[in-house]
């Protein structure tokens, strides 16, 4: 019996650590997200500048960011989401990566990509 007592005291221990460690992961990855939310607000612009640059026809009267889908992009940075004139067919995504310069940092797109209809109304070829 006190074997027996003993193997399941060592298995709630066991468990109590295992669910210990997935609520540290998953708020770890709560506050990475919140991180890359923050990030994308200050730089936002970014993604304005190089959609209104492809835009030939000046379709596009307002950038909403989908912050819900905002992603860390394996290969470093952040993969955006969004749609414009408030129309979510009209979907576009962009990147923005992170460097630091001569110990500043400095932020850039990776490019942003429209989907086919949007690219089309902006005069795309």
């Amino acid at each position: 019996m006190n074997k027996k007592k003993a193997s399941l005291i060592i298995l709630f221990g066991l468990i109590i650590i295992s669910i210990g460690i997935g609520v540290k992961v998953h708020m770890d990855n709560v506050r990475f997200h919140e991180e890359m939310i923050s990030e994308i607000k200050k730089h936002k612009d970014l993604i304005h500048d190089d959609l209104h640059a492809l835009d030939k026809k000046k379709y596009i009267k307002s950038i909403q960011i989908d912050y819900s889908k905002v992603e860390r992009n394996p290969m470093g940075g952040i993969i955006v989401y969004g749609y414009v004139n408030n129309d979510k067919s009209l979907k576009f995504s962009s990147g923005i990566d992170k460097s630091n310069i001569n110990g500043k940092d400095i932020f850039e797109t990776n490019g942003t990509d429209p989907s086919e209809k949007l690219f089309m109304l902006m005069g795309g070829e």
